[in-house]
């Protein structure tokens, strides 16, 4: 759609400097089509049509393809909305306009009401004919149904997205507790080892119980024999108190 509240040359400027920026950064040919309302159809219906290369365009021909513009999963549609949002808002400011478009959801802007329903030239003509038949009704069936589905599955696509942030917030303090528990073994291990008069651990290496036990063990049975070694033998001094040494 483009501004009815913008002249002709106006919006003409608008979907060529879409088209121009479409261009540049997907380097591939576009064609603009501006049209102007229908006959007997809504009066603000100016638009516009872009049609798109499926292949970048260079020097040699066209060569691969663009295939960022086919799924709104690289964010690339999302990127276009919001471009196309800002052009427009831009060209309404330097009319002086108050009048302005926003790219995001109702949800996303924080509005309550259940998004309008696109309902075609074909609906348009038949309610400004006066028709009231079968057709007509079954049309705002389907187009209501169409709502209905749209809605079930924005808020299935809502509730999934906040699981999967719940799910992603659950990992990290999970995560960030294992850190904080090895951490906390590794500063008690160090302490025994401190208190056992034990070199302690390199930083960055886990003690673990046994290994410590074991140290302990070996300095323990190493103090012994030290101790044996500083003590005189008994037979030594059996000897010093013989018949020789009161001689």
């Amino acid at each position: 759609m483009l501004p009815s509240e913008l002249k002709a040359q106006e919006r003409t400027r608008l979907a060529v400097d879409l088209a121009r920026a479409i261009a540049e950064r997907h380097r591939c040919a576009v064609d603009v089509f501006v049209h102007r309302p229908g006959r007997g159809g809504d009066t603000r219906n100016h638009h516009t049509h872009l049609f798109c290369t499926t292949r970048r365009l260079t020097a040699e021909g066209f060569k691969d393809k663009t295939c960022e513009l086919d799924d709104a999963k690289t964010g690339e549609v999302l990127f276009w909305r919001e471009r196309w949002a800002r052009l427009t808002n831009e060209r309404l400011k330097e009319r002086g306009l108050k009048e302005r478009i926003d790219h995001r959801t109702l949800e996303a802007q924080g509005i309550e009401r259940t998004p309008g329903v696109h309902k075609g030239p074909l609906l348009t003509a038949l309610e400004l004919r006066g028709n009231d038949g079968r057709v007509l009704r079954r049309l705002e069936d389907e187009r209501a149904l169409e709502v209905q589905v749209r809605l079930e599955r924005a808020a299935e696509l809502g509730r999934l997205e906040r699981e999967r942030e719940e799910v992603g917030r659950s990992i990290l303090v999970f995560s960030t507790d294992i850190v904080a528990a090895r951490q906390e073994r590794d500063r008690a291990a160090a302490a025994q080892a401190r208190a056992a008069n034990l070199r302690p651990a390199p930083q960055g290496r886990s003690v673990t119980l046994e290994q410590w036990r074991g140290e302990v063990r070996r300095n323990r049975e190493a103090a012994k024999e030290k101790s044996r070694e500083g003590k005189p033998a008994r037979g030594r001094d059996k000897e010093r108190d013989g018949p020789e040494n009161e001689r």
